[in-house]
C-alpha cells in the first residue's frame, strides 16, 4: 500500500488521513463483511425461542351470580372486601403459580416424554419442576387487574397449546378444589348442628324424666308466676312440664334438615353449571422471538472498528507519525 506523510506542523492532515481509508476501503470493507458473516452463522445456529403471552384478566361479577351465595357462606371468600369475581381471580392465581398443572402438563408433553422417560420419579419430578421457570407471570401496570402469562418455548404452535392446556387444567382444578371445599364446609356445618341437637336432647330426656318423677305434666312455673324460664336455665328446666319438654325432643328427633339438602342440592347443581371462571382469549396470545439477534450488528460494528485499525497499521508511516504527535503534545 502506498505510504503518505500526513504530519505536517505538529498537525495531522486528514485530508492524508482520509485518502488512507480511502485506499484501505476494500479492506475495511471485506474484514467487516467477514466479522458480520461469523456473527450471522453463530446467530443462525443457535436454538429458536419464542416469549409467548396470555392476558389473563378477573370475569365479570354476574359469572358467579347464582352461586354467590354459596361462596359467601365460607369464610375464605369474604375477607379483605373483595368483591367474588376478584377473590375467585385471586384463588386461580394461587393455583397456577403453584406449578402443578403446568409440571402435569409437561410431563405429558412428547419433548418431555421422550428425555426423561428413563428417569425414576423422583428426579423426572425434579427436572420438571426445575422446567416450571419457563412459564413466568407479569402483573399488569398501573392497579389494573389481570397479568401477562408468559411462557418461553422452542416451537410457538406447541408452546401456545402448552399455554392452553395448563390453564384449563388449572381452571379444573380450581373447580374441582373450590367444590370440595363446600361440601366439606357444609358435612362439617351439618354435623356440628347434630351434635348440638344430640347434647340438646340428651338434656331434655334427663329434664322430661325429673319432671315425670315430680309429676310436672305442664308449664307450672308460667301458669302460676308468669315467669319466663329461659333454655340456659338447666337446674330448672323441668318445670317447663312433661308435656312440653317431650314436644320439644319430638321436633328435634323429626328434623329433617332441609337447610342442608337445599345447600346440598345447590352444590350439585353448581357442578354443571358453566361458568367463566376467568378472561383470555388463547387465540389473542401474542408470540416473539427472544432469540439475540443483536450480536450480528455488534460484530458488524466491532469488523468495521476492527478493519480500520488494521488499515492503520499498515501504513507504518502515518502510525510512527501519529504516535510521534500524541508523545509531543
Amino acid at each position: 500500500m502506498k505510504k503518505y506523510q500526513i504530519i505536517k506542523n505538529n498537525e495531522i492532515n486528514l485530508i492524508n488521513l482520509f485518502r488512507v481509508f480511502w485506499y484501505g476501503k476494500i479492506k475495511i470493507i471485506l474484514i467487516t463483511i467477514i466479522f458480520f458473516l461469523v456473527g450471522h452463522v453463530y446467530v443462525s445456529r443457535l436454538p429458536n425461542s419464542y416469549l409467548i403471552s396470555l392476558d389473563i384478566t378477573p370475569s365479570p361479577r354476574f359469572e358467579f351470580t347464582k352461586v354467590s351465595y354459596l361462596l359467601d357462606s365460607y369464610k375464605r371468600y369474604s375477607v379483605n372486601n373483595l368483591e367474588i369475581n376478584e377473590l375467585i381471580f385471586n384463588r386461580f392465581k394461587d393455583e397456577l403459580i403453584d406449578y402443578h398443572e403446568f409440571v402435569k402438563i409437561l410431563a405429558m408433553s412428547d419433548v418431555f416424554k421422550g428425555k426423561y422417560e428413563d428417569l425414576n420419579k423422583t428426579n423426572k419430578e425434579a427436572l420438571l419442576f426445575k422446567e416450571a421457570s419457563l412459564l413466568s407471570l407479569k402483573n399488569f401496570e398501573m392497579d389494573k387487574p389481570g397479568f401477562s402469562l408468559n411462557l418461553i418455548w422452542d416451537d410457538p404452535i406447541k408452546g401456545l397449546r402448552i399455554l392452553d392446556e395448563t390453564v384449563i387444567l388449572v381452571i379444573k382444578s380450581l373447580r374441582e378444589n373450590l367444590l370440595r371445599e363446600l361440601e366439606e364446609n357444609l358435612k362439617i356445618k351439618k354435623k356440628n348442628e347434630i351434635k348440638v341437637d344430640m347434647e340438646r336432647l340428651r338434656f331434655l330426656e334427663e329434664q322430661a324424666t325429673i319432671a315425670k318423677e315430680l309429676g310436672i305434666n305442664n308449664n307450672s312455673l308460667i301458669e302460676k308466676t308468669s315467669l319466663y324460664i329461659d333454655r340456659a336455665a338447666a337446674n330448672i328446666y323441668y318445670l317447663r312440664g312433661a308435656k312440653a319438654i317431650d314436644k320439644e325432643i319430638e321436633i328435634i328427633k323429626n328434623r329433617d334438615y332441609q337447610s342442608y339438602k337445599f345447600l346440598e342440592e345447590e352444590i350439585n347443581s353448581f357442578k354443571t353449571q358453566n361458568i367463566n371462571w376467568v378472561n383470555y382469549n388463547i387465540n389473542r396470545a401474542q408470540i416473539k422471538l427472544t432469540k439475540d439477534t443483536s450480536i450480528r450488528v455488534k460484530l458488524l460494528f466491532l469488523g468495521f472498528f476492527f478493519g480500520v485499525f488494521y488499515v492503520l497499521t499498515l501504513n507504518s508511516d502515518f502510525y510512527k507519525n501519529l504516535n510521534f504527535f500524541r508523545r509531543n503534545n
